[in-house]
């Protein structure tokens, strides 16, 4: 799994990135940006599988972020990081379904917890997509198997 971090103080994202034990969780990158437009630098030229990004920085917010992207990469989850709770925030965040949504000052065992089951539900979603490849298979066997069988009568017709 890759992260992405994303807060315009420079020292918050350095402290995350220090405080979370990543080897642990098997994190295997850990990016950082200090601006949206970075942020999307990097999700545009690495594989990122969860966004964490404050709310309220200069120039774009990480609402516009996480609009941009689910817009441009809908698998990638996102935790919104802010210290406002404010209920307009709360509501982009169920609008553009966010994965969590951390107050400030941070807690790393929160953020451990968060990339923990952002993780579980990873694994969920992969077993869904090898179910249905599997029933996908099962099916075409099934069409295969009915079309020999409609040939085979047909031939016997003749």
């Amino acid at each position: 799994m890759n992260v992405l971090l994303v807060d315009d103080q420079k020292e918050i994202v350095e402290n995350i990135r220090n405080g979370v034990r990543c080897e642990e969780l098997l994190v295997e990158q850990v990016y950082t940006a200090v601006s949206a437009l970075e942020a999307k630098l990097i999700l545009v030229n690495f594989q990122v599988d969860l966004l964490i990004t404050d709310i309220e920085m200069p120039g774009e917010s990480g609402i516009r972020l996480a609009e941009w992207t689910r817009e441009k990469y809908e698998d990638v989850e996102i935790v919104f990081l802010t210290a406002y709770s404010k209920f307009d925030y709360a509501k982009s965040a169920v609008t553009l379904r966010i994965f969590d949504y951390i107050l400030q000052p941070v807690n790393y065992a929160e953020i451990e917890a968060v990339i923990r089951r952002v993780q579980e539900e990873w694994k969920k979603k992969e077993q869904v997509r090898i179910l249905r490849r599997q029933a996908d298979v099962v099916k075409e066997q099934q069409n295969a198997i009915f079309d020999s069988l409609l040939m085979k009568c047909r031939s016997d017709r003749q």
